[in-house]
């Protein structure tokens, strides 16, 4: 039966190749003959093998290409220093349920999640936690907790927590010789095979029981159970069928062994293949079967020589669809795989360095994976044989040897004369054409103008099969001829002499509705069927001579009826042009560098493939473009690499699967480009069972379902619904590193880690857990520091599969991550994360208002103080002022009015004059007395006292005074300095106009502008001349005490009157809009 892309292939296509092994029996590793204790079976392998001789030896004179095979090549992967795994020996394997991969090596044991080796080592030197690191037995129960055997000790190892535990026995002993461990999961019980007995574990516990045996031996190597609750117990004494039931049991030694002698029979390890038969690996006598019902032996050994050491550590029986037959055998010879159908041993270990098709090392263990991977450890690291990585179909052609190491160059399937045939027509060049049966793997012979006219020697550049049947064949001897089948004789094309004339013919094509086309030396050529010969186009071969174009082509590929592209080059600097020529219309476009810069990197273009009918894929040296017609101009979109892939070296080839699926052949192999998803998937010699064969030959197969790809002496087939629909993996955590944290577990999808400000640095990686080509997996990332706020993330591609992330301020973050495998497909989720960095508590909320309320406080107490101090100031300068008021000024008083009686009593005018100068100090007295009392530092006191002195001064000369006086804010107070100097300004200008101005009427007005008090004082007396006041001390006083004041101060003057002007803008200043003005007329 067919795998299930087989069975949905068409009929007529289905049987052409059978279901290869591995999937299936692979018949081409290294066999080895086998010795056999039953004589039987040995005479048996004898005549059959006579038998096959005989008819391999009769077959040969008749038809020497007959004994064509089916056959697949195995690739291993290896694991090793270069790959990150610092053990050589891998001693056993377990795998837990999140799908990391554990090892047991010399060094300790190693997590592995298909990216990076994580050693776990704990530490040898504490005596009370880990005797030793070399972990020699692992097992995983079904609640992932890993027991290991470490140098003579059991331990539980539970990865989620990172908690070591030693379990307890019932014997009060922990170390012992541990042999084997035996988990069955249906009862959740673990089975513990020692040198002193047997011992098991029941479901979560993690203490041990003895499990009493009534046999002579209790040191067993493995056990395994029967259907009906015998145990079957293994060692090197012998095989004991044991009935815990009954405690009776049957014995099983080693044919041929010694009882008398302990250990003889040397069983080593074991496979339960049914209840009636056990295959027994022994430690010096290669394989055993035992048929357990009558205790018939049969012995296997890989080498005829009886002293060779054939020692079996471990037996495996294959985990692939359709091998069931086969066992996997970790020998101290190496890995070796035994058909138990055919009684062969092939061989697979590799005598040096590792190869692709080799494993090097004594082999120790195997551990099957669902996911379609058979896992190796050896003596030299770890190694996996991959069923993804085996699903190629080989076909070995059966041909002369001559074709085997020549290169393929066409291939044309005729059309099924019925169901299941299979037949095609092979080119090589310089060769003799092939007529293939692909069914019964032969050759066919060729009929006969066909053995005459394509023959070695011909010359024959290209052959073509159209759809009406004929195989049209180009030669150097022959010029262009075709061959209908049943015809006795080929007929000839021909064309027009001179320059018309087609020459030689390199390349045939056909129009999807059948019209044939000719690439020639000459040029492109259309076949005439009415005429029989070749025509040329005369418009284009004039749009290539115009344009300096070469007219000899490469091949022509069609769109649809009306379109045809192909390669020519310039003549003038030899590079790849390509050409589009609309059939119905007559329009040739040319595409190079000038017109597109970007084909400037395509000089050597190599094949053009359609997509649809208006879309084509151009291959080159150096990648490939999609050209798109549906715009004017066209619209080309150029691969050179794709997701950080490079297409590689040589884009030889391409072919079309569908409309967005590109094949490459390249030098290391074929490349399948997904258009629609920007996706390169290798595949090469390095990493699948392709031969390494640069650029080979592809062709879509009948029914285009799969592609064909030549290799050395044969064919691969891949299969398009195999390719494309293979099983996807989930994204998830495999490894995440916080500073100044230890995480008891990995953080699952959609959940929320919480950090402090501290714990700011984070190395996150993450894993598909799919170990095929895992280094090609694509990881790409979307972050955000609002998490919420990114419904359409823009992705970025990741260079591995790890993310370090340092400095990070505190708020709330958001990751996604998506992933690829290296086929292209999408993981089934996209893992979610997100993470809150606390502030510390110097920046939180509450620490800003506590803060701000300590600023408050302080700016309060500030404020309190400075009033403080004002009312206490206030206070200080009132006493003053009330002090000198009231003994200064009374003191003054009675001295002038002493010295005033004493001037009328003699008439001595001193003392006038004295009295004059006490009444003048009593005045400035009064004045500092009022500039220092706080009770006048409002404006209005001010405004009040320079009223009252310019009504005592001028009211006296007959002066009118009028005053204009807008109402002035109680907010508006002057500092004791700043009061003296407005009021001392206003003063002097006042005594100027009573002594010299002459003026009859003054005005003083004092209006508020924009918080700026306006003060003028304008009289209309006969002015003076500032050049001459300019010298006298009035004027200076009055500026400089303006300037002291921080006031501007401007005098007008001419015979007019004179006007003095001052602005002064007060430190607090209220809002200043007047409700109306006060007119006080004098």
């Amino acid at each position: 039966m067919g795998t299930v892309a087989d069975r949905n292939r068409p009929p007529h296509f289905r049987r052409r190749f059978a279901v290869v092994p591995l999937p299936g029996s692979i018949a081409h590793a290294p066999t080895v003959n086998l010795d056999s204790t039953d004589r039987l079976t040995g005479l048996g392998s004898m005549l059959s093998t006579a038998a096959f001789f005989v008819l391999w030896w009769l077959t040969i004179p008749v038809l020497p290409s007959l004994q064509a095979q089916e056959g697949s090549s195995l690739y291993f992967d290896h694991f090793g220093p270069k790959e990150g795994l610092v053990a050589s020996q891998v001693l056993c394997l377990g795998k837990t349920s999140d799908g990391f991969l554990w090892l047991g090596t010399e060094v300790g044991l190693i997590k592995w999640d298909a990216h990076r080796f994580s050693n776990v080592r704990f530490d040898a030197r504490d005596s009370a936690h880990l005797p030793g690191n070399y972990v020699s037995h692992l097992m995983v129960d079904a609640r992932d907790r890993i027991w290991m055997n470490i140098d003579g000790q059991l331990f539980v190892y539970y990865p989620a927590t990172h908690k070591l535990v030693i379990p307890d026995f019932c014997d009060g002993e922990q170390r012992r010789a541990y042999y084997h461990f035996k988990y069955d999961r249906k009862s959740d019980i673990l089975w513990v095979v020692t040198k002193t007995g047997l011992y098991f574990c029941k479901g979560g516990s993690e203490f041990f029981s003895y499990f009493p045996l009534d046999l002579p031996h209790r040191d067993f190597m493995s056990i395994e159970f029967l259907s009906n609750g015998t145990f079957v117990l293994v060692g090197t004494y012998g095989v004991y069928a044991y009935d815990p039931y009954r405690h009776t049991y049957n014995v099983y030694r080693l044919s041929g062994s010694d009882e008398s002698i302990a250990s003889n029979s040397g069983f080593f390890c074991s496979y339960l293949q049914s209840d009636s038969i056990l295959w027994v690996g022994n430690w010096v006598v290669g394989l055993t079967r035992i048929q357990l019902k009558d205790g018939h032996q049969t012995q296997y050994l890989w080498s005829k020589e009886k002293t060779k050491h054939q020692g079996i550590l471990a037996i495996c029986p294959s985990p692939f669809d359709g091998a069931g037959n086969e066992l996997w055998l970790a020998t101290i010879s190496g890995i070796m795989r035994f058909d138990m159908n055919r009684e062969t041993f092939s061989l697979h270990a590799a005598s040096g360095n590792a190869t692709s098709s080799d494993v090097p090392g004594s082999g120790f263990c195997f551990l099957p994976d669902a996911d379609g991977i058979l896992w190796m450890g050896t003596y030299k690291g770890l190694h996996k044989l991959d069923v993804n990585k085996q699903s190629f179909r080989h076909l070995i052609l059966n041909m002369p040897e001559v074709y085997r190491n020549s290169r393929l160059h066409a291939i044309c399937w005729l059309d099924a004369a019925f169901e299941g045939d299979r037949r095609a027509y092979l080119f090589y060049p310089y060769l003799d054409l092939l007529l293939y049966d692909f069914r019964r793997n032969q050759c066919i012979l060729l009929p006969k103008p066909l053995r005459e006219r394509a023959k070695a020697g011909e010359g024959v550049h290209n052959i073509y099969l159209d759809k009406t049947g004929r195989l049209w064949v180009s030669s150097t001897k022959y010029g262009l001829q075709y061959y209908c089948s049943g015809e006795s004789e080929m007929v000839r094309i021909l064309s027009d002499p001179g320059k018309d004339s087609i020459g030689q013919v390199y390349h045939i094509s056909e129009t999807p509705s059948g019209k044939i086309w000719f690439s020639a030396y000459n040029g492109p050529f259309s076949f005439d069927e009415q005429l029989g010969k070749a025509i040329v186009d005369e418009r284009l071969h004039d749009f290539l001579e115009d344009r300096r174009l070469s007219r000899f082509t490469g091949s022509l590929e069609f769109l649809s009826d009306s379109g045809m592209a192909f390669i020519t080059r310039n003549l003038e600097n030899g590079r790849s042009v390509l050409v589009w020529y609309n059939l119905t219309t007559g329009e040739v476009m040319s595409f190079d560098e000038r017109s597109h810069p970007g084909l400037l990197w395509m000089r050597n273009m190599n094949n053009i493939t359609r997509l649809d009918d208006h879309s084509f894929f151009v291959s080159s040296s150096s990648g490939g473009a999609l050209f798109d017609l549906r715009t004017c101009p066209a619209t080309v979109r150029y691969y050179n690499e794709c997701g950080g892939k490079s297409i590689g070296c040589g884009a030889y080839q391409a072919n079309a699967e569908g409309d967005s699926i590109v094949w490459l052949s390249v030098d290391a192999g074929i490349n399948r480009l997904d258009l629609n998803k920007g996706f390169l998937c290798k595949y090469a010699y390095y990493n699948t069972t392709i031969s390494q064969l640069p650029g080979p030959f592809l062709s879509i197969s009948p029914g285009e379902t799969g592609l064909l790809v030549e290799q050395i002496g044969g064919l691969i087939e891949v299969d398009f619904y195999t390719e494309n629909f293979r099983k996807t993996d989930s994204i998830q955590l495999s490894a995440i590193d916080v500073r100044n944290l230890s995480l008891q577990r990995l953080p699952r999808s959609g959940e929320k880690l919480e950090l402090a400000y501290d714990q700011n640095a984070l190395e996150i990686g993450f894993t598909l857990f799919n170990f095929t080509n895992a280094e090609d997996i694509v990881y790409q990332y979307s972050f955000d520091k609002a998490p919420r706020g990114f419904s359409d993330p823009g992705w970025t591609t990741l260079s591995g599969n790890r993310m370090l992330f340092q400095g990070l301020g505190p708020g709330e973050y958001g990751l996604k991550v998506r992933a690829f495998n290296w086929r292209g497909q999408q993981a089934r989720n996209i893992y979610t994360f997100a993470f809150v960095i606390h502030p510390p508590f110097w920046k939180t909320n509450g620490f800003y208002f506590l803060i701000f309320c300590l600023i408050l406080a302080i700016v309060w107490a500030l404020f309190k103080y400075r009033e403080g101090q004002r009312i206490k100031l206030e206070k200080i300068r009132f006493f003053i002022a009330r002090d000198l008021h009231d003994d200064m000024g009374s003191n003054l008083s009675q001295l002038r009015m002493l010295t005033e009686l004493e001037a009328i009593r003699t008439g001595n005018p001193m003392y006038s004059k004295v009295a004059a100068k006490l009444g003048e100090v009593m005045q400035s007295m009064s004045e500092i007395i009022w500039s220092i009392n706080p009770k006048y530092d409002h404006l209005n006191e001010v405004i009040t006292k320079v009223q009252e002195f310019a009504i005592e001064t001028l009211e006296e000369r007959g002066v009118n005074l009028k005053f204009i006086v807008e109402p002035i804010p109680e907010s508006i107070r002057l500092s004791p300095e700043a009061k003296r100097h407005f009021f001392l300004i206003f003063k002097e200008a006042i005594n100027n106009i009573s002594k010299y101005a002459m003026a009859r009427n003054v005005t003083l007005s004092l209006q508020l502008v924009e918080r700026r008090i306006i003060a003028e004082i304008r009289d209309d007396g006969i002015g003076f001349d500032p050049a001459i006041v300019h010298h006298g001390n009035g004027l200076k006083n009055m500026k400089s005490r303006a300037k002291a004041l921080g006031a501007v101060l401007s005098i007008q003057t001419d015979e007019r009157g004179t006007i003095v002007h001052i602005e002064y803008s007060p430190p607090k200043a209220a809002s200043l809009h007047p409700k109306g003005k006060i007119h006080m007329m004098m």
